[in-house]
């Protein structure tokens, strides 16, 4: 007996083949190449340029891109279709891997940015945070919300502070502790209050949507952040993360 090829299961076994690929083509044409060129003194030479996800602390590390430093300069490179919050850590002995410099940013498809770090590095200094960043509009929105947040920033981190102070079995003192935690609350209180005006006064900005993106991960006033996020511009409300912050709010 002859076999003779299944007319119906390979013209769909071809079809599903040319679909994947083609969804996968398309997925590929939506990212777009992004650049990141620094300069940094000549005691940084050597050293190493690590590319990670995320806006400072990163506890699930991931590295997108590495460079070695030398003459003074560093190139890394990625893709992205959405705006995307990146930090590079800058390491000079890389024998323990100590973070020398910092610096947490936003980059969109196409951004050809550039970071300068002009303070040298001093290895019996705290890392360096400092940096001028250009090439990226998304970015200059990041640094407004920067400055505008920077007056509570010792507050915060709790800067301010004086040593929590314990009994000789080493439980802290409870009036102390009430006046921390209220002024901690308070500090939180108004960085929410000041993300929602910077979100009401960008509302086409990536930024925005990022802020109201914490906001929804704490699950403060429903109502409040459904009104903000109608505020949003309908390009942002299409992005992966504005989906996501739609979904949270719905929840």
């Amino acid at each position: 007996m002859q076999l003779r090829p299944n007319f119906f299961e390979y013209p769909m076994k071809s079809f599903v083949l040319l679909t994947a690929v083609l969804c996968s083509s398309l997925s590929l044409f939506a990212q777009q190449n992004y650049t990141i060129q620094g300069k940094l003194p000549a005691s940084y030479n050597g050293g190493k340029v690590f590319l990670r996800p995320g806006i400072g602390s990163n506890k699930q590390y991931q590295q997108l891109d590495s460079a070695i430093i030398q003459n003074g300069a560093f190139k890394l490179k990625g893709s992205t279709k959405d705006p995307v919050g990146l930090t590079i850590d800058v390491t000079v002995d890389t024998t323990y891997g100590m973070v020398a410099a910092t610096k947490s940013f936003f980059i969109a498809a196409g951004d050809k940015m550039q970071i300068v770090i002009k303070q040298a590095y001093d290895p019996y200094k705290e890392e360096v945070n400092e940096a001028d960043v250009s090439g990226s509009v998304v970015n200059k929105d990041y640094d407004s919300y920067c400055t505008l947040i920077k007056p509570i920033l010792p507050c915060l981190n709790g800067e301010n502070e004086a040593p929590m102070l314990v009994d000789e079995n080493g439980k802290a003192d409870a009036t102390q502790f009430k006046e921390q935690e209220e002024r901690k609350q308070k500090c939180k209180a108004q960085e929410e209050l000041l993300q929602q005006q910077f979100i009401t006064a960008h509302s086409n900005s990536y930024v925005s949507l990022y802020l109201l993106s914490l906001q929804a991960q704490q699950q403060t006033n429903i109502s409040s952040l459904q009104k903000l996020y109608n505020t949003l511009s309908p390009t942002l409300k299409q992005t992966v993360l504005g989906k996501e912050v739609a979904k949270r709010i719905a929840k």
